[in-house]
């Protein structure tokens, strides 16, 4: 990855891991993140700030323990 953002100068902020999901197994997978998926907690941008309103899937707040998650879950740990 690394090899890739240095020489096309794309994806600077990109993460190319395991997002440490619930489970993956079909046809129902949980898609909520693990106190262990350090490649999408605190992940997000910076600068992101939450629409008024604006939820993750479990209906809580976007930004927790100051800065967006990855995904659609946004963890408390």
């Amino acid at each position: 990855m690394a090899s890739f953002q240095t020489a096309l100068g794309l994806d600077a902020h990109s993460t190319y891991a395991l997002p440490g999901f619930t489970s993956t197994t079909l046809p129902s997978p949980n898609l909520h993140l693990t106190s262990s998926a350090t490649a999408c907690i605190n992940k997000g941008l910076p600068t992101f700030v939450a629409a008024s309103g604006e939820l993750d899937i479990d209906d809580q707040t976007r930004v927790q323990n100051s800065r967006v998650d990855i995904g659609a879950d946004e963890t408390s740990y």
